[in-house]
């Protein structure tokens, strides 16, 4: 009976991911070498980090204060996700780069995660960024780390949520977002899009799924 009613509900039999919370930094006017995210995860969840910078910059880290590190997962032109288990006792992650560059980044928090699925990138430049990906795994979430070379507020238009975002001030030119959205069954298109003032942009996301 059991199971019948999960299957009458469209739910699932193993635990859901679910995002958990986030945060955010910038660097306001000041180009730097680095950017810290204060934030406190739960240890075991997964940590997923992005980062948008104003300019190229090159051996490019990001690490708790305890300094364990995430994993890249990809990058297209000034934007960069990594993911990674939390330890116990983190409560920052720092983004340390070679070569001056204003920036602006974000960390966020998911439960319930099994693994790491596929991964991908866009680019444009335009007043609307988009990415899909289609998913590998049942109840997958699609978590996109999205950035604009420029000043502005994104506004949703395709995703669960913006959960968090940033921009680094007036003259900075770089602006993140955090959104994700999710699909219950496998081989689903998933797409997350995005309004902004007009500029250079670019999508990475990450597929997280949980146990089968």
């Amino acid at each position: 009976m059991l199971a019948y009613g999960l299957k009458v509900l469209g739910l699932s039999r193993h635990p859901f991911v679910a995002y958990k919370n986030s945060a955010a930094a910038n660097l306001a006017g000041t180009a730097g070498t680095s950017l810290t995210v204060t934030y406190s995860p739960v240890a075991a969840n997964l940590v997923v980090a992005g980062i948008q910078f104003a300019s190229t910059v090159s051996a490019l880290t990001c690490k708790d204060q305890n300094g364990n590190a995430l994993t890249l997962v990809t990058n297209k032109t000034f934007n960069y996700i990594f993911q990674g288990v939390a330890v116990t006792g983190a409560t920052s992650y720092k983004f340390a780069w070679t070569t001056n560059s204003k920036a602006a980044g974000f960390v966020g928090e998911y439960t319930g995660v099994k693994g790491i699925g596929t991964n991908a990138s866009s680019n444009g430049s335009s007043t609307a960024q988009t990415l899909s990906l289609t998913t590998t795994k049942a109840d997958s979430f699609m978590v996109c780390s999205m950035g604009t070379v420029a000043t502005s507020a994104f506004t949703l238009v395709t995703g669960n949520a913006i959960r968090v975002q940033s921009n680094s001030g007036a003259g900075n030119s770089s602006s993140i977002a955090l959104i994700d959205n999710t699909a219950v069954a496998s081989g689903t298109s998933l797409t997350c899009a995005t309004s902004s003032g007009s500029g250079a942009w670019s999508v990475m996301g990450v597929e997280i799924y949980p146990r089968q």
